[in-house]
């Protein structure tokens, strides 16, 4: 960070161990659009302040200037652009993130260098089959196929039980809803009805199909997140 004209350390907030920095006039997109770098302590060694993610609007907007002021207060950030033209000419804006939501970690994989539209839940910019909620609530890569996962769906004959189940990834899921849904024919509709949550910890999902489940019976997982 910090390139001629960046204006990085102009905004500057600390918050426990997150430091956000702003470089109003970081050219990514277009000429002084802004830009805001978020530093972790211990990231990449004891005591180090490593880069956790580099923010920038999903757009460019010559003169935007986003991260000319800076906030952090638990796990919300917010950036001010004061010549955001989103609402009218120069009309200003204010951004707000949490970390750990999927507005964050669209940022720590650089989605705002996409195309228009590839940033959003519901795309699949790698086209692997799995929009970017899946690849944010499974932990993988929305921007490498190879890194493609899914969740376990396993039958133990013994019992007759059908469950699915996933390994959550090491950051937060904040905002992200999480449910299993069954469908008892191949023809049929997915249900919640069908479904049961054995665990939902911080670092497991797991459901099962609720009784005995028919032949053909199938289960899936779904990821759900408001829009702000």
């Amino acid at each position: 960070p910090g390139g001629t004209g960046d204006g990085f350390g102009l905004s500057v907030a600390l918050y426990g161990e997150l430091i956000l920095v702003g470089a109003q006039g970081d050219d990514v997109g277009a000429a002084s659009n802004g830009a805001a770098w978020l530093f972790q302590r211990h990231r990449g060694g004891t005591n180090q302040w490593g880069i956790a993610a580099r923010l920038a609007p999903a757009t460019g907007d010559a003169s935007r200037l986003y991260g000319q002021a800076v906030a952090i207060a638990n796990d919300t950030l917010v950036l001010g652009a004061p010549n955001d033209d989103d609402a009218g000419a120069d009309g200003g804006a204010a951004y707000l993130l949490r970390a750990g939501s999927y507005e964050f970690w669209a940022e720590t994989h650089s989605f705002h260098t996409l195309p228009a539209g590839l940033e959003l839940p519901e795309a699949d910019p790698d086209f692997d089959g799995e929009p970017n909620l899946l690849e944010f609530m499974l932990g993988t890569n929305p921007r490498q196929s190879a890194s493609r996962s899914q969740p376990t769906l396993v039958f133990d004959a013994g019992t007759r039980r059908l469950s699915i189940r996933f390994d959550k990834p090491a950051y937060s899921l904040a905002g992200l809803g999480i449910e299993a849904e069954g469908r008892s024919t191949t023809s049929g509709s997915f249900s919640f009805s069908n479904a049961e949550v054995t665990e939902d910890s911080a670092t497991v999902f797991s459901a099962q199909w609720r009784g005995v489940p028919p032949e053909g019976a199938l289960m899936r997982v779904r990821a759900t997140y408001p829009r702000w």
